[in-house]
């Protein structure tokens, strides 16, 4: 049975503070709850929870203490020295090696498909749910890999310009590249992206990577080799982060067919502190309208 990945050991820089133990909506739940009651609905039996050895002790007392008994649920750490003995931590560097390095802290606990997804992030039941359908259907021992693809209407802040990734398809649906998209916002009802003060004006129903992707577990290999190559390239005093984009270009580059599986959900950021009212309102909509119990 499929397993899920969550990334929660990143900061939110812009929204001030560690936004995985923030609270939101009317029963002051955390957004990782509402994933994971997403999952286990939706038929996930095993979640991986990669975390920062510093924040162990409030992740075990909001999370893990909460669903251990209703999932298997299982703790990783990512940190500056989780390398293999091959690398050495460069001198100086605080800042995390990236999502994709993340993602490599889960190998030896996956065995089968799986997904990843961050975990201060909203992504919906419908989008879980076919996270899940899809991964049943995908074998362990083959390459494969997919992207839930979300319409941009669906993932902008009220409070400010945001950067996505765009998915460029082919006529099978199937990921041709992303492209980055910075300073994305809605201005007088066109969703508007300015790159190097050029603007361009982008359509709702643009399919966008909000990193919530499965992958069977060939993908540690690609991950092993692709930071290889990122790494001897790394420059001293480097801030640079080795990207999940980054192994899906190189699948792409080996031939891998990249499916993307659009979903209406909306999804629910905190990109912003000023967020937090709308995040609120949002999923008192939900509990209002029966989606969610008021306890989870």
């Amino acid at each position: 049975m499929p397993s899920l990945v969550l990334l929660a050991a990143g900061m939110g820089s812009r929204y001030g503070g560690t936004k995985q133990f923030s609270t939101f909506g009317p029963y002051d739940h955390l957004i990782i709850d509402y994933t994971i009651l997403d999952a286990i609905e939706a038929g996930f039996e095993k979640i991986v929870v990669v975390i920062r050895k510093e924040i162990e002790p409030a992740f075990n007392e909001t999370v893990f203490n909460k669903w251990k008994d209703r999932i298997d649920l299982r703790v990783v750490y990512q940190e500056l020295d989780s390398l293999p003995e091959q690398y050495q931590p460069l001198e100086g560097r605080t800042k995390p090696w990236g999502t994709a390095h993340a993602v490599w802290m889960a190998e030896n606990e996956i065995n089968e498909p799986f997904a990843i997804a961050n975990a201060d992030d909203f992504y919906g039941r419908e989008a879980i749910q076919k996270t899940c359908d899809q991964l049943k259907k995908m074998s362990s021992d083959k390459n494969g890999a997919f992207i839930i693809g979300y319409e941009l209407g669906n993932t902008l802040s009220p409070n400010g310009s945001v950067s996505r990734g765009l998915c460029h398809v082919d006529e099978s649906g199937n990921l041709i590249n992303i492209e980055e998209l910075k300073s994305i916002e809605e201005r007088l009802g066109k969703i508007i992206s300015e790159t190097d003060k050029k603007e361009r004006e982008l359509r709702s129903e643009d399919l966008i990577s909000m990193n919530l992707m499965g992958f069977t577990p060939s993908v540690f290999d690609a991950i092993r080799e692709g930071f290889d190559r990122f790494y001897k390239n790394l420059n001293p005093g480097s801030t640079a982060e080795f990207y999940l984009a980054n192994v899906l270009t190189r699948l792409l580059n080996e031939g891998v067919n990249v499916s993307v599986i659009p979903t209406n959900s909306q999804w629910f950021g905190v990109t912003y502190s000023e967020d937090k009212e709308w995040v609120n309102r949002q999923l008192t909509e939900l509990h209002e309208s029966g989606v969610y119990p008021d306890g989870l």
